[in-house]
């Protein structure tokens, strides 16, 4: 094993040797005991994974962005915010608006007329099933090969 396959491996498995694939680990810690930089390399992979698994994030300090949110609702007087329900609203009937009665049925009522229309709409005639040009050479070929003998009957 040369040192660059080395550090290619501990960058693939880490430091930690059991995840090492079984047929390399020999010759790993053979060259880890020869070379004082592959010991160098494997210790550095070793520390940079201890200090991962016992990483803990600094807490935040949550007590400052409250006094700023909470300064913030102090500054605005009162009475200067309204409620929304205390505005008049544009024309309603008995409190609603036509827009929340038709805007979500408007697409279902849409869709229905659609079905409507194409369900309404007269039947393709029978009248051309003879014709040959109906035919592709699949369906002759699969489904009509007895009747089919140069022309299409």
């Amino acid at each position: 094993m040369t040192l660059d396959e080395f550090k290619n491996l501990l960058e693939l498995y880490s430091g930690d040797l059991s995840r090492w694939p079984a047929g390399r680990l020999r010759d790993a810690v053979a060259l880890a005991k020869q070379i004082p930089a592959a010991q160098a390399l494997l210790d550095e992979a070793v520390a940079l994974d201890h200090a991962l698994r016992h990483y803990e994030p600094p807490q935040a300090d949550l007590s400052a962005l409250e006094n700023r949110i909470l300064s913030a609702i102090a500054d605005v007087p009162a009475g200067s915010v309204a409620h929304p329900l205390d505005t008049p609203q544009p024309w309603t009937i008995f409190g609603w608006r036509p827009a929340y009665i038709f805007a979500p049925s408007g697409g279902l009522l849409a869709a229905a007329l659609i079905g409507f229309m194409i369900g309404a709409a007269p039947a393709a005639h029978t009248e051309y099933l003879l014709d040959p040009s109906f035919y592709s050479v699949d369906m002759i070929m699969s489904g009509d090969a007895d009747i089919y003998e140069g022309s299409l009957f």
